[in-house]
């Protein structure tokens, strides 16, 4: 994967309030052993994007007012070699996750053209090795068979301060 930017505003999927906290607390205890940025749990939409205007904002509204949340079962647990994709969870996606993400494209363009996507929702961001990674995960005891796409976010991004900041959430019905 190749890093587009690292700064700038980007779209996320969030998910319900307990399987975010159940997140959050598996990335807390990987952070504790592997010295890593918290972030909030998520699923990269698309980004970057400019920023969002009244008409984009009403956009985003109208597409995810359209969609009922949905669930995306969790398929896999991986270690990449990648800064960003170090631990991560990789969910069986299909046409819901697709459409969303192409309906959002259409309305609110990427800055650069976006290269494979590849969904995945992290867990751990940072640059240790394979076995280092493996042992950590062991502490995590993360059972997570599911998840639930529940809303879409508007989020400002600047990895060199290991800043993740979500400016606003938009809810799908």
């Amino acid at each position: 994967m190749t890093n587009i930017s690292n700064k700038g505003f980007w779209l996320w999927g969030a998910f319900s309030k307990k399987e975010t906290e159940n997140l959050k607390y598996a990335n807390r205890i990987l952070n504790s052993i592997l010295i890593g940025p918290s972030f909030h749990p998520h699923l990269t939409l698309y980004g970057p994007i400019k920023s969002l205007d009244n008409v984009d904002k009403k956009n985003i509204e109208k597409i995810c007012s359209e969609i009922k949340k949905f669930e995306l079962k969790i398929k896999n647990l991986e270690i990449g070699t990648n800064k960003y994709q170090s631990i991560y969870l990789v969910p069986e996606y299909g046409n819901k996750l697709l459409d969303l993400r192409a309906n959002l494209i259409k309305k609110i363009k990427p800055i650069t053209k976006q290269s494979e996507y590849i969904p995945h929702i992290s867990l751990y961001y940072g640059d240790k090795t394979y076995t280092e990674k493996k042992k950590a995960l062991l502490e995590t005891n993360l059972t997570l068979k599911k998840i639930t796409f529940k809303s879409v976010c508007y989020v400002y991004v600047d990895e060199e301060k290991d800043l993740w900041e979500i400016i606003e959430s938009f809810d799908l019905s």
